[in-house]
């Protein structure tokens, strides 16, 4: 008899996150077919997953998820790059450079004038929030290399980016405010991460606390457009980013060190 003739809850999961995405894990009974389950391009070398976001078993393990407004992990290889969240914040990549070799999988390459456009939906609009991602700089940066970018046409929203020896939260129109000293090198991976309360920030670097400042900022406005790898008018990233997660809540430092240490094993 098969290992699992019933169906038993212990070799079987399905998860859901939204109207279109969908995830089916299985065990494989099979030796001959088990090296598929560490080659399908999912989250979990033990099962083998199909569907339409086989990333949707990580998204539930990662900490705080309830309070995840976005995550974008970049796998895709044209077309629309999706929202593992149910919120549906899908973006628009305005480049060719899909499937870069990724942290985690696969990510989107930015070569100076690409970036993902994700649109302005409310969920969004974010007083509370932790912004997490993976870089790779192609160069050394020399200015505002933008990882997310979000602002209209006036002084509302906020940046953060890559500078020449620091990270860096921007309050459009109220403040500039820098992590400490941090000496880049290209062609490397580092976790970054910034979380803003309305006025403290805190700056993060491969898990480890990065510096601290504070700053207010402008009230929302509906046309605030979140892009990432650009700020508005320009200041684009060059390198490589992977696996963006929002978050509506300001997280610790031992759930930003979890984050990072999660980004250590290959998908």
């Amino acid at each position: 008899l098969p290992i699992d003739p019933k169906n038993n809850s212990s070799y079987y999961y399905t998860f859901m996150s939204g109207e279109n995405y969908f995830e089916l894990d299985c065990i494989l009974e099979s030796k001959t077919y088990r090296d598929k389950m560490t080659t399908d391009g999912g989250s979990r070398s033990d099962l083998y997953e199909v569907g339409t976001s086989i990333g949707l078993y990580k998204l539930s393990k990662l900490p705080q998820s309830a309070y995840i407004k976005a995550y974008w992990q970049f796998e895709e290889a044209s077309g629309t790059i999706y929202d593992q969240t149910a919120n549906n914040n899908n973006g628009t990549y305005n480049g060719i450079l899909y499937q870069q070799t990724g942290k985690i999988g696969k990510c989107l390459g930015f070569d100076g004038d690409d970036f993902v456009n994700c649109g302005s939906d409310d969920s969004l609009h974010l007083t509370n929030v932790t912004i997490v991602a993976w870089i790779n700089l192609d160069i050394a940066p020399y200015t505002y290399h933008s990882i997310y970018g979000h602002r209209d046409n006036i002084d509302k929203g906020y940046l953060f980016a890559v500078r020449p020896t620091h990270l860096d939260f921007t309050t459009y129109g109220v403040a500039d405010v820098q992590s400490d000293a941090i000496s880049w090198t290209t062609d490397q991976w580092y976790h970054v991460a910034v979380t803003y309360d309305g006025s403290n920030i805190a700056f993060y670097l491969n898990g480890e606390a990065k510096g601290t400042g504070s700053a207010s900022m402008n009230a929302w406005d509906t046309t605030n457009v979140l892009s990432i790898g650009k700020a508005h008018g320009g200041l684009y990233f060059q390198g490589r980013i992977d696996e963006v997660i929002i978050y509506n809540k300001v997280l610790t430092v031992s759930e930003i060190t979890t984050l990072y240490a999660n980004g250590s094993p290959t998908r």
